[in-house]
């Protein structure tokens, strides 16, 4: 097998779902000290996934985001194929 291409950046979002608080709080701890979840080999992004819900404290504003994973929005020809072998591709 392989070896897959290194890992250049990791994106850690909370708060996807706004009226889930540990998320976010996280977030917050990690803001203070990013110690914890930055590395010298990659980039290290912390994103608040739903500020709009999150603020209202309400699961979502417009739809779910848990049915927004159909199979045709992960295979779709705009897709971004996984890099990793344990990912199946569509």
């Amino acid at each position: 097998m392989p070896i897959p291409d290194p890992i250049h950046a990791v994106a850690i979002v909370g708060g996807t779902h706004g009226n889930e608080i540990t998320g976010p709080h996280l977030l917050r701890h990690w803001r203070r000290h990013p110690q914890e979840v930055t590395r010298d080999s990659f980039e290290t992004q912390l994103r608040l996934g739903n500020p709009k819900a999150f603020a209202a404290n309400r699961r979502y504003i417009d739809h779910d985001l848990n049915r927004s994973f159909t199979e045709s929005r992960i295979c779709g020809p705009k897709t971004v194929r996984p890099m990793r072998p344990s990912v199946p591709p569509c």
